[in-house]
């Protein structure tokens, strides 16, 4: 049999030096973990060019997400329909500003635009456990596998807070392309329960995990299913 379709839910294109700087290349390399993430102002003509959804990352971007001066674009977005994807969790760059990557400041933003897609990059690393209870009081914001496996016991820790939450329906495959392909995120799932072998511990079932795999991304992307 042939494999189900993934969709890659979180990837990047771009090229360096072209669009990021000599400081951020270098704050990568040396993070040993090459996330790459591009920096840039939140732009309301945006919704005038053809958008499918939207990037934001406040920790990069240095704006407070419950801001309501950036409401009219939240409130644009849920007009046309485009899926936001925000990098809410940590980062390395010496220039980000981590206060504004705590992922319960899209509460407002989620409560006041019910319908707006959402999507939390990399299940919020490190504060997985705030993403669980985000995502399940509110029916249009999901979270991404992108980039967690390099931390297997944090990564096995979110998935078993996810079951117990009752969320595991609404996490995403992505990648976070270049950092790692989507080949490396399935090998990763495939593996999260390696650290927990031998003990008593709870086990991610393969059922949970072909769910993350093969069935989640349809409800968020129903045009692709």
């Amino acid at each position: 049999m042939s494999q189900p379709p993934i969709i890659d839910c979180h990837t990047h294109l771009f090229w360096y030096p072209d669009h990021l700087s000599d400081q951020y290349a270098g704050e990568a390399l040396a993070s040993k973990l090459v996330k790459l993430k591009r920096s840039g102002g939140l732009a309301y003509s945006a919704i005038s060019m053809k958008l499918r959804g939207l990037k934001l990352g406040p920790v990069y971007q240095h704006f407070d997400p419950q801001d309501r001066t950036y409401w009219p674009l939240f409130r644009k977005c849920q007009q046309y329909n485009l899926p936001i994807m925000w990098h809410q969790g940590t980062t390395f760059p010496s220039a980000a500003r981590l206060k504004w990557g705590l992922p319960l400041q899209l509460e407002d933003i989620a409560m006041d635009f019910p319908d707006l897609r959402m999507i939390i990059a990399h299940l919020g690393h490190p504060w997985e456990a705030d993403v669980m209870v985000l995502i399940r009081k509110c029916p249009n914001v999901y979270t991404d596998i992108s980039a967690v496996h390099y931390r297997p016991w944090r990564y096995w820790q979110a998935l078993v807070t996810a079951m117990e939450y009752g969320v595991e329906q609404k996490i995403l495959p992505g990648s976070d392309f270049p950092s790692a392909t989507l080949d490396n995120v399935i090998a990763g799932l495939r593996n999260v329960n390696a650290i927990v072998e031998g003990t008593r511990l709870p086990k991610i079932p393969v059922e949970v995990q072909d769910l993350i795999l093969y069935e989640n991304w349809k409800a968020m992307f129903p045009q692709w299913a």
